[in-house]
């Protein structure tokens, strides 16, 4: 019943939105829902185990850059990326292919990144996640090949639509449920409570938080992917500080154990940011 009355609540949005401010209503909309589908994405981990992530939008720039270089036209790569290597290439992937490529990437990335994560402990993971945070960054100002350093990544097709923004933010709503109901995300949640008695009743924390930050990065790069095809052009400053610090500044606020606390954090920041 909660899940049919966010997916409501979410069209009402939309189509209020498309139908009173025209064009501009729309893009807004898009957005609001991209920013919930992101948001979600981190409450898969940080909600669950009750570690803050501030590397989250590293990871969804990852997604966009992986995305918008398969999908650009051969024509624009040999503009605007001539050092990028064969194998990479005149792909030309539609939307759906590219999030199945952008999948694979963040699973590839949530395991090399959540080997060294899940060992920490609390307060030292979340200072890892800056650290991720702060290295890909550099990294992608630096593969100029790949990625055109820090100058605008563009020639990105414009695939994100509103009614895909609301398909994704639908998916982020029920995947995040069904992860906190399972015997994995109830396990990641008895370790945010108390670690030590979870551990002494059977819990492997390792295998808890590598799993759980496995599936969220997952999803951060492909909602990333998503948002760079809504912009159209981004450089990595569009995945740094800024929007991390509002991801995370929006699930606080609405809330870090619930779906509907990142709807409601995601409606409140934006309300007094444009206030």
């Amino acid at each position: 019943k909660a899940f049919t009355t966010q997916l409501a609540a979410l069209f009402v949005l939309t189509l209020v939105m498309a139908l009173a401010f025209g064009g501009s209503g729309v893009n807004i909309a898009t957005l609001v829902l991209l920013q919930l589908a992101a948001v979600l994405s981190l409450a898969v981990f940080s909600g669950n185990s009750g570690i803050v992530s501030f590397g989250h939008s590293a990871f969804m720039g990852i997604g966009a850059y992986v995305s918008g270089i398969l999908t650009m036209s051969a024509a624009m790569q040999r503009s605007t990326l001539p050092a990028l290597p064969g194998w990479l290439a005149g792909h030309e992937m539609g939307l759906a292919g590219a999030l199945v490529a952008v999948m694979l990437v963040g699973i590839v990335m949530g395991v090399i990144s959540g080997v060294p994560l899940a060992r920490l402990s609390t307060g030292s993971a979340a200072i890892g996640t800056l650290a991720f945070l702060i290295i890909i960054h550099v990294t992608l100002n630096g593969a100029r090949d790949f990625t055109r350093g820090s100058q605008t990544f563009y020639g990105v097709p414009r695939l994100t639509t509103n009614w895909v923004a609301f398909g994704a933010a639908s998916v982020a709503i029920a995947l995040a449920r069904m992860f906190r109901e399972t015997p994995l995300g109830l396990r990641l949640r008895a370790t945010r409570e108390n670690e030590v008695a979870a551990v002494a009743m059977g819990v492997d924390l390792f295998r808890a938080r590598f799993l759980g930050w496995v599936v969220s990065i997952t999803m951060a790069t492909m909602v990333g992917a998503l948002y760079g095809h809504f912009l159209g052009a981004f450089s990595p400053k569009d995945f740094y500080f800024d929007l991390g610090f509002t991801m995370l500044a929006m699930l606080i606020v609405g809330g870090m154990g619930s779906s509907l606390g990142a709807l409601v954090g995601v409606a409140i920041t934006i309300v007094v940011v444009a206030a």
